[in-house]
């Protein structure tokens, strides 16, 4: 009994580590045209998405924070999947002669896997926007830094017998 408790302890603390070094925060790791379309994420966004994704979940702090497309969904999918699989296992459990040990496998994947996008959806949730808007800025500023090319007309009475009218390319940096 005690190795099997040590064993299903082990296996849930590699689980937890493994989600957290995922959700670890990655600026890098949205695109640089998922970051755009997105755009900057506002103070009042930051907070009730970090404060319902928190309280809530299911990828809703993401979807205030204009991510859902990008992110929510996992959460939403991972969130309602391990809840099925614990509700499952459960009513198995509840409603068979067999013991629930023969029915645990479920009950631990769906407890697992629920706590361990919850855990991923809190840290995501507050920690991945600063990055993303300084990134956006960082983009913004290198679309306005743009060359253009203009033609200009222009006349020109030159020392020569001929006047004419000449086109010009300007380069703006």
């Amino acid at each position: 009994m005690r190795s099997i408790f040590s064993k299903r302890l082990v296996l849930f603390f590699t689980f937890v580590f493994s989600v957290l070094s995922i959700a670890s925060p990655c600026v890098h790791a949205e695109t640089d045209e998922e970051i755009l379309q997105v755009g900057e994420i506002s103070d009042g966004s930051y907070f009730a998405g970090g404060a319902m994704g928190t309280l809530v979940g299911l990828g809703i702090g993401h979807a205030i924070q204009g991510r859902f497309k990008t992110k929510g969904f996992i959460f939403l999918i991972g969130e309602l999947g391990g809840t099925a699989l614990l509700f499952s296992g459960t009513m198995r459990c509840l409603f068979q002669d067999s013991s629930c040990m023969d029915n645990s496998l479920p009950v631990q994947l769906g407890s697992l896997a629920l706590v361990g996008f919850r855990l991923w959806e809190v840290i995501d949730v507050w920690i991945t926007p600063p990055g993303m808007n300084a990134r956006y800025k960082e983009l913004k500023t290198k679309e306005t830094m743009k060359t253009s090319f203009g033609l200009i007309p222009s006349y020109s009475t030159a020392a020569r017998k001929v006047d004419g009218i000449g086109l010009g390319v300007t380069f703006r940096f």
